[in-house]
């Protein structure tokens, strides 16, 4: 008996060896990763020094973040005014408006959960709700110019508000992968979070998964073996090694971004493959430099493309090391040295600020960038630094970025049309995306699924439904929930309802909830319909649509004063709901609360002067 015990507690120790660490390894869609922070117990200068680089410092709790703001004063943008807080050691995000007398009115409040960016250039601002969803705060912090503004793409009248999901590609350049089921990175998964993540952009990004590495060492295998299992990406072939930098810092256009391919789930890319197995970029026909051209503009140098793949990031970056002023650019300079020759009346010290110089860029019109882009020059600087006001894009074309072994023909189509179908749903693009599948006979979900979104969104219910009767054997809740909306559209209600039905029997989904009570209210389930909604609402309460038609259920109901609070919900979530001014005016002053109808008309037709619906209150 003690023999067998003793073979027991051997074998177990041997098969979970990273416990003499007091560690363990992720599993599902992300197995074998470590918590960054063991990286140090061998490589501590290089794990302390990486600390101070912007990567390490690209995502935080909000309580743990460095307070690098000036916290507190407010910013005004068409009409709201918005502030963040500190609160102990919480931040506070507000906006309201001020009606007529300068009292606050439209209030809305929400705890930030995560700040994303280091702050080297500018700060986003995160909110997590119950079921997971990440959604992104119209306030940002732009630390050149030391002040608040709209962050990127909310600085324009026609933005998101509060509403703006964070999907897995978004946070896929912004921090490390986090714990999460096998799966549940599908593309067609829903986009949800667990409430902890991990606190920047480690060592496991760039070197890949170090599990088996740590268990090498422990076990005290071989030099070779060790090193075998994780990856330096200085040893890497030209093409793998890029791609351990370009899997976050190539982005051709932020106006089209080129899908995975679709085969590959979002967490599925492991240093040492190539960028074209995964992700398939498309490039946009206009010059504009933005925040994210770092790799696409060196890939356009002739110096890259000449230098038979010996130029690269890590020529003149080193990963582990914050790097700036003038004796980091001197480095530069000696690699450039490496291969040109010197003109006597040019410095030694310096090749960047003529050939690389610094730039304001096109989508975060508050920050600088160097361009990579290396070019002979002359630039005109002043022009290149000149305040810009917050650009409109025009796509007229797009094409495939030809990196590596990427698609081709019209495999490169499927792929650049559903880029364009993400896009922009146009009836035109809509209608391009279904030629190309029906041409190239594809059966993969992602595009057919696309394709089906595409005439949603276009309203051609019938069609999304054909395609949508081809993805029956996925059961994601997307798909399932895309279905029952088609029918919805058809007015096919009791199979809508058996499908939204379909969808909630694999657990709780906002989407499904809400759209079951829309389907029980039209059959004159009010009850039902009712609770159904309001279900939806605790799961994704931020939604002021929903908030809206529950307010119109309450009204039916005789729920006054419920339809009343449910409406000014509604207006604090988005004050730009003018069906949610329409009813709650006259609900007021049928309440007998004259003054909270003449606050709301006001502000109503304030933030919507020429709407019929408004310009008719009394």
């Amino acid at each position: 008996m003690i023999f067998s015990l003793l073979v027991l507690l051997v074998g177990n120790q041997e098969s979970d060896i990273l416990a003499r660490m007091n560690t363990r390894a992720t599993e599902g869609a992300t197995a074998g990763y470590l918590p960054d922070s063991l990286c140090g117990t061998c490589h501590r200068d290089l794990f302390e020094s990486y600390q101070m680089v912007g990567m390490s410092q690209s995502f935080h709790a909000a309580s743990d973040a460095p307070r690098i703001e000036t916290l507190g004063p407010s910013f005004e943008h068409e009409g709201r005014i918005y502030r963040i807080q500190s609160q102990q050691d919480k931040l506070l995000f507000t906006r309201h408006q001020n009606d007529f007398e300068g009292k606050p009115i439209n209030q809305f409040q929400m705890e930030i959960d995560w700040v994303l960016g280091s702050g080297n250039r500018a700060r986003s601002y995160l909110y997590q709700t119950d079921w997971g969803e990440l959604y992104e705060l119209p306030l940002g912090w732009y630390s050149e110019t030391q002040q608040w503004a709209m962050s990127p793409g909310f600085d324009h009248d026609t933005h998101p508000g509060i509403s703006r999901r964070v999907t897995r590609a978004c946070l896929f350049c912004h921090n490390a992968y986090p714990d999460v089921e096998m799966g549940s990175d599908h593309p067609l998964a829903p986009d949800r979070f667990p409430s902890q993540l991990p606190h920047g952009t480690g060592c496991q990004r760039c070197h890949g998964p170090g599990a088996d590495h740590v268990r090498s060492v422990l076990n005290a295998r071989p030099t070779e073996e060790i090193r075998s299992k994780i990856v330096n990406p200085a040893r890497l072939p030209p093409t793998e090694r890029d791609s351990v930098c370009f899997q976050c810092h190539m982005l051709p256009s932020i106006s089209v971004v080129g899908p995975r391919r679709f085969d590959r789930n979002d967490y599925s890319f492991r240093p040492g493959e190539s960028l074209s197995d995964y992700r398939v970029h498309v490039e946009v026909d206009n010059d504009d430099f933005e925040i994210n051209h770092h790799g696409y503009r060196l890939w356009q140098s002739q110096c890259y493309q000449q230098s038979g793949g010996t130029l690269t990031c890590i020529s003149c970056h080193n990963p582990h090391q914050k790097q700036k002023g003038p004796s980091f650019r001197a480095q530069v300079a000696e690699k450039c040295l490496s291969c040109h020759s010197l003109a006597p009346e040019h410095p030694l010290s310096d090749c960047v600020t003529c050939h690389m110089p610094t730039r304001r860029t096109a989508d975060v019109v508050l920050a600088t960038m160097t361009d990579h882009r290396i070019a002979k020059g002359p630039f005109d600087t002043q022009a290149l630094l000149a305040a810009r006001n917050p650009r409109s894009v025009t796509i007229h074309d797009t094409n495939i970025w030809p990196f590596a072994d990427g698609p081709r023909g019209l495999n490169a189509e499927r792929y650049r049309f559903v880029a364009l179908a993400r896009a922009q749903s146009s009836s035109a693009v809509v209608s391009a995306l279904a030629d190309v599948l029906q041409i190239t006979e594809t059966k993969d979900d992602v595009p057919l699924f696309e394709l089906a979104k595409g005439y949603l969104n276009t309203r051609q219910f019938s069609s999304a439904l054909d395609q949508l009767d081809r993805l029956k054997a996925i059961e994601s809740p997307a798909v399932i929930n895309a279905r029952g909306v088609a029918l919805f559209g058809l007015g096919r209600m009791d199979d809508a309802k058996k499908v939204f039905e379909e969808s909630l029997a694999q657990g709780p989904n906002p989407d499904a909830l809400f759209n079951l009570g829309l389907v029980l209210w039209q059959q004159g389930a009010r009850g039902p319909a009712l609770e159904s909604v309001s279900e939806a609402i605790v799961l994704r309460s931020n939604q002021g649509r929903m908030w809206l038609m529950r307010a119109r259920m309450q009204r039916t109901l005789g729920r006054l004063e419920a339809c009343r609070d449910d409406l000014i919900q509604a207006l604090a979530l988005d004050p730009d709901l003018a069906d949610a001014y329409a009813m709650l005016v006259p609900l007021f002053v049928e309440l007998d609360q004259t003054d909270q109808a003449k606050r709301y008309r006001e502000i109503g037709l304030r933030n919507l002067p020429d709407h019929p619906l408004l310009t008719k209150l009394k």
